[in-house]
């Protein structure tokens, strides 16, 4: 128990100090001895991301998470592999509780069933440790595991619950977004209109806001009383224009289509800078039907149901301060879209690279090709 500590406390003592724009968010990780390397890894992001204080309580460590300038930006999407052929439904949901280390599966797109497993491994066995029932429906592929709680939205509401599994019954239920539209906003159909997606420890609702023209908002969540502490307004395509949803170290991205097989993300949010940027990132279907992403920080891979298998993707990420001349990405005044795309795609090279030939050769697409095939 002492080394664990001790471990702590170096790693305070790597981490800047720097407190600006704090958001002050508490954590208990319980069963020290059953989690040492949950911890360990946990200790390791810290010196990345954000910084830890240690409490001997209960058996307990309680720490706190600052919003730091410094972060990670997704780079690379690798090809997907396919983990587990779980069948009988075509689409459902994966859930790991990364606190108690616990996996969870719900079936299709509106269900009241949760489905426990002890793990991964048992989850391909389809051993179960039993099914949750939930006291209504709810709308599966954006609901999520935060901090050992279920937090999902009544079916065709904006009534956020907080679920305890394990005590099965409802802690809070609380309406709260009345701006989110609950008519049909996803490109994919169904009926789940606010998106709850868990990063970097925070809470968040994604949705249609009537008052940004139906284009995706993204609120802070309070975990603890489901109070909104902050809405960004992004200015993204309409909701339901876009793909898949996801958020990685405090950026949102989208796909451009659940449905296409070589896809690409092509627009991300970045709440720390409050700004958005085009970007190109490659991604590949590869069950041609995806209705959800999720982010997994423990696993350093995004998962999602398609056609009944369970497919995971891992990911690169970059420190931005790696990226030369960032801020030429979204300076494209007076270049036309098909203009860069073509670069990019038959020049095979970025963004930026693409930018900043055809500027080079005044708008000219031939000649920006040339220059970048050199």
């Amino acid at each position: 128990m002492i080394n664990i500590y001790e471990k702590i406390i170096k790693g305070i003592k790597k981490i800047n100090k720097e407190e600006k724009n704090k958001i002050k968010i508490l954590t208990y990780i319980s069963k020290i001895n059953e989690n040492k390397n949950d911890i360990n890894n946990l200790l390791n992001q810290s010196i990345k991301s954000f910084k830890f204080s240690y409490l001997k309580e209960n058996n307990h460590i309680k720490y706190e998470k600052f919003n730091l300038n410094f972060k990670f930006v997704l780079k690379k999407i690798e090809k997907g592999i396919c983990e587990l052929d779980y069948g009988e439904s075509t689409q459902g949901r994966i859930l790991f509780d990364e606190i108690k280390d616990k996996v969870y599966y719900i079936l299709g797109y509106c269900n009241n069933k949760i489905i426990a497993y002890k793990n991964f491994e048992n989850l391909k066995l389809k051993k179960n440790e039993g099914i949750i029932e939930l006291p209504h429906s709810i709308s599966v592929n954006y609901s999520i595991i935060h901090n050992g709680y279920f937090f999902y939205f009544k079916y065709k509401t904006n009534n956020i619950i907080k679920y305890d599994l394990n005590q099965k019954k409802i802690i809070l239920d609380k309406n709260i977004l009345p701006d989110a539209s609950l008519d049909n906003q996803n490109q994919w159909g169904g009926e789940n209109n606010i998106n709850l997606i868990s990063d970097n420890n925070n809470l968040y609702a994604i949705y249609a806001s009537n008052n940004n023209n139906k284009r995706i908002s993204i609120a802070l969540l309070d975990e603890n009383n489901l109070n909104v502490i902050k809405i960004w307004n992004t200015d993204s395509l309409e909701k339901k224009k876009c793909g898949p949803i996801f958020m990685i170290e405090g950026i949102l991205y989208h796909i451009t289509r659940y449905d296409k097989v070589n896809d690409s993300i092509v627009y991300s949010f970045d709440l720390s800078k409050e700004k958005s940027s085009k970007i190109n990132i490659s991604f590949e279907n590869q069950g041609g039907y995806d209705s959800s992403l999720t982010y997994y920080p423990n696993l350093n891979c995004l998962m999602t149901v398609n056609s009944g298998k369970i497919y995971k993707y891992k990911i690169e990420q970059i420190n931005p301060k790696e990226i030369q001349n960032e801020e030429e990405i979204i300076n494209e005044e007076g270049l036309e879209e098909d203009a860069i795309q073509t670069v990019m795609q038959e020049g095979k090279c970025s963004r930026l690279a693409a930018v900043k030939a055809l500027r080079a050769h005044n708008w000219d697409p031939v000649e920006a090709l040339l220059d970048v095939g050199n």
